[in-house]
C-alpha cells in the first residue's frame, strides 16, 4: 500500500505542476495579445498619418496642376 500512497502524491503534484504550467502559458498568451493590440494600434495611428499626408501632397498636386492649367490658358487667350 506504499506504492499507492506514492502514487497519489505523485499525482497530486503532476496536477499542481500542470495547474502552474497552464498558468503561465495563459499569462504568455494574454501578454503576447496585448502585444499584438498595441503593435496593431501604432500600425493604425501610422497608416492614419501617412493617409493624412498623402491627401495634403494630393491637394499640392492638384492646386499646382490647376496653376499650370490656368497658365496654359491665359497664354492661349493671348
Amino acid at each position: 500500500m506504499v506504492l499507492a500512497g506514492e502514487s497519489r502524491r505523485f499525482a497530486a503534484q503532476a496536477v499542481s505542476t500542470c495547474g502552474e504550467e497552464i498558468a503561465k502559458l495563459e499569462k504568455n498568451v494574454i501578454r503576447k495579445e496585448r502585444v499584438m493590440k498595441k503593435l496593431l494600434m501604432l500600425v493604425a495611428i501610422v497608416m492614419s498619418v501617412f493617409s493624412v499626408t498623402a491627401c495634403n501632397t494630393m491637394q499640392g498636386a492638384g492646386e499646382d496642376i490647376e496653376r499650370g492649367g490656368e497658365k496654359i490658358q491665359d497664354a492661349a487667350d493671348r
